[in-house]
């Protein structure tokens, strides 16, 4: 047996104030119940639980608060793009109608009746209206068509500069129209001179908001938060909530809102709500769509958080008190049933088992029955724990005699003899230590193989391959089978396919009814021709086999040497 080198480390002791010190020899320490230990236990894994739960519920907190806000921007999103399609469906058919032939060819009786029946089909309640670049009205489809017709309103008269400027549709702000008496926007297009880009007219079509809103009550409900609609003047021109009070008015929470550090938009509503806004663009308008949710709403996660921590710690809390006093009820009434047993056993008298509620105190006095009967056959094992440790001893010493006594006749000179002599007592030494990993009954034969060829070859070599079924060995065959893997390996490396840089050795074995066939061929190697002289080798092999009662099968090839052993069943463990 190798003897290891212990190092002794002093270590320091640590005292945890929480969990208690360990008991001192030779000194009388204050000692506490078995409950009020536990009681602090469930404490202590109180803690890492309530954090764990903590997170979880912090953790879906704030997926509740993240949802909110992100169903706030994609409300706003969708409310901008359906306001986007028809405003867009809009402007296309105003141009469409500012393409009209009738228009160009100055029949406005006609372009009266046809602009009427367009708005009668696909915009009820909504009026067209020509006019001329100083703001007179031509046409308007609110009125028959010959009926004196005024000024335009302001805000459609000053559309007309920057209309007949760009060149291009222009959509207005929100104002109360004064024909209609109700909030509308104005959509202008710029009516050309058929074959020129001068425009001589300006088509308005005067759309009420109710229409916007619509679109927005379809994608947002009102309890989904205020959404509106503002103009470039921050004026309302659609609302989800209160409408008709807010339209056509500056809007609080769209004039006042503010970027925090975090990029969001805080505001504030007309009635003093703090709400976070979420905004989003209408394309190709001055218009924006907003969003604004109650941080009351957005916060309601916190409140239920602090609420759901407080009473999940108050009830583990008293959950660990409850399970503590009642846990240590029962374990120290079964400890006091092992104090009878300990005082037996110190007398070395006869243990009887106790019976309890705790199993590891019946396992524990299970324990103190066997190891009472254990210690009255003491003597008698360790007899025999002496006759077989001297038994191998003697067989041990007597294989090394013999290979020492072998090494020596073929190996006379000394270095030749340490260096055969030191790698055959590694190859004994490794079946020993499969052997003693599992108290001297037996061992895989792939492990055998494993630990004969890897300090030859290599763990990670490409150059040798163990494979076939489980099987285990007894102790003996183990230590004759590794001897002979070793000295297989061995020559291999000094005349067969190890000897170059391209052969291999593979090694498989089978079960054949109650045969187990161990086969070594070596592959890629040089041409071998059996021995001339045999060496300890030679001598080896057939020896070992003999001791299992195997046969022996040796055959010289030109990739070098395929041998077969076959043993009985018996020889398995």
């Amino acid at each position: 047996m190798s003897r290891g080198l212990s190092l002794t480390i002093p270590v320091p002791r640590l005292r945890l104030p929480f969990l208690g010190g360990a008991a001192k020899r030779g000194t009388t320490t204050r000692s506490l119940p078995l409950r009020w230990h536990l009681a602090r236990l469930c404490a202590g894994v109180m803690f890492p639980i309530l954090a764990l739960v903590g997170f979880m519920l912090w953790q879906a907190c704030l997926d509740e608060r993240e949802h909110m806000e992100w169903h706030g921007q994609h409300s706003a999103t969708t409310v901008a793009s359906g306001i986007t399609r028809d405003i867009s469906t809009l402007m296309a058919t105003m141009q469409a109608l500012s393409h009209a032939e009738s228009l160009q060819d100055g029949n406005l009786r006609g372009f009266h009746n046809m602009a009427s029946r367009l708005t009668v089909a696909s915009f009820p309640n909504v009026a067209v209206v020509l006019m001329d670049l100083n703001g007179q009205q031509l046409v308007n489809t609110r009125v028959p068509f010959g009926t004196a017709l005024p000024f335009g309103n302001p805000e459609s008269r000053e559309a007309i500069p920057d209309v007949v400027t760009i060149k291009k549709p222009r959509l207005s702000s929100v104002f109360i129209g004064t024909t209609a008496k109700e909030p509308i926007f104005v959509v202008s297009v710029p009516v050309f001179r058929s074959g020129s880009e001068q425009v001589t007219h300006v088509l308005h079509l005067s759309m009420p908001v109710e229409r916007l809103r619509s679109i927005m009550l379809s994608t947002v409900s009102e309890e989904a938060g205020i959404a509106l609609v503002t103009d470039k003047e921050n004026r309302t021109i659609a609302r989800n909530r209160g409408h008709d009070n807010y339209v056509a008015n500056v809007s609080p929470m769209v004039s006042k809102a503010v970027s925090d550090d975090d990029g969001r938009l805080r505001s504030v509503t007309m009635t003093g709500t703090a709400v976070t806004v979420f905004q989003a663009p209408i394309e190709d308008t001055p218009w924006k769509v907003s969003v604004g949710i109650a941080e009351e709403r957005l916060n309601a996660p916190v409140r239920r958080f602090i609420f759901l921590m407080g009473t999940i710690s108050l009830g583990m809390l008293l959950l660990s008190f409850l399970l503590a006093a009642g846990i240590g009820r029962v374990v120290t009434g079964s400890l006091h049933a092992l104090v009878g047993n300990a005082q037996a056993l110190g007398r070395n008298d006869a243990v009887l088992p106790v019976a309890t509620p705790v199993r590891e105190v019946n396992e524990v006095s299970s324990a103190l029955v066997k190891a009472s009967h254990e210690l009255q056959n003491a003597d008698e094992h360790r007899d025999i724990l002496l006759n077989e440790l001297n038994h191998r001893v003697k067989n041990t010493l007597s294989t090394i005699q013999s290979m020492a006594s072998q090494t020596a006749r073929y190996h006379p000179q000394p270095g030749e003899f340490i260096s055969r002599f030191e790698a055959r007592l590694l190859g004994l030494s490794a079946s020993h230590n499969l052997l003693t990993q599992t108290r001297w009954e037996s061992a895989d034969l792939w492990d055998i193989a494993q630990a004969e060829l890897a300090p030859i070859c290599g763990e990670n070599s490409l150059r040798w391959k163990a494979e076939g079924p489980l099987v285990r060995v007894k102790a003996e065959p183990t230590v004759a089978l590794g001897m002979a893997i070793h000295e297989l390996a061995t020559n291999a490396v000094k005349y067969g396919a190890l000897s170059n840089d391209t052969g291999r050795v593979l090694l498989k074995w089978s079960i054949k009814g109650d045969e187990v066939e161990l086969v070594w061929r070596e592959v890629g190697g040089p041409m071998v021709m059996p021995p001339v002289r045999k060496g300890f080798g030679s001598r080896l092999i057939p020896s070992v086999v003999r001791q299992i009662d195997g046969t022996l099968d040796m055959e010289y090839g030109i990739d070098g040497v395929v041998c077969r052993i076959r043993f009985g069943r018996d020889v398995l463990a």
